[in-house]
């Protein structure tokens, strides 16, 4: 995942960008700011994981879910973990439900089990960090994430009051909150 954001970056020949990565996507864009430190103006994790180096999703789970999700994952002809009910995500409206309930795909389960080996911290390899934690519901994958974010002295934590498929039920809203948060100067964003 991290090379391949990496590559659109190098391929594209873009620089002071503003990487947002949901859920999932926030191991990925703290493994770009690793590898491509120059290109990245800022980290914005919007309802995401945050691994410390060393730790792998699974480490930030109760046992009782890991289980759960390795088992299931032992049924596939390719361990992979299937999507999270789409209630815990936050969706309600008809066309919601089945536009995401027809995209969402199981996750190979080694991505759960793999950790990042960083020599930072996870405070974005001196760029600046914000968090945006959706609150209605919250989503439970996360919690040990958002009080990470939270804690961050040099970051800024926002709640936006949505499911954690915010960028489905309120398209224009991460964006919004983003142009009150410190973003210096022109940007791209991804």
């Amino acid at each position: 995942f991290v090379d391949d954001v990496a590559n659109l970056l190098r391929w594209e020949e873009l620089s002071n960008v503003v990487l947002e990565g949901h859920s999932f996507g926030g191991p990925v864009i703290i493994g770009v700011a690793v590898v491509m430190p120059r290109c990245i103006q800022q980290l914005i994790y919007l309802d995401a994981f945050i691994l410390p180096s060393g730790t792998s999703t699974f480490d930030t789970l109760p046992e009782k879910i890991v289980d759960r999700m390795v088992a299931s994952a032992g049924k596939s002809a390719v361990p992979a973990v299937r999507p999270p009910p789409l209630s815990a995500l936050g969706l309600h409206a008809t066309e919601d439900l089945h536009f995401v309930g027809n995209r969402l795909t199981p996750q190979p389960l080694s991505v759960y089990r793999t950790s990042l080996r960083l020599q930072i911290t996870v405070s974005g390899n001196g760029r600046p960090c914000s968090y945006i934690s959706c609150t209605q519901p919250t989503f439970r994958g996360v919690d040990t994430s958002r009080e990470c974010a939270r804690q961050q002295k040099d970051w800024e934590f926002r709640e936006l009051e949505s499911g954690h498929c915010a960028l489905m039920t309120h398209p224009d809203m991460p964006a919004l909150m983003m142009i009150g948060m410190q973003m210096p100067g022109p940007s791209n964003w991804l």
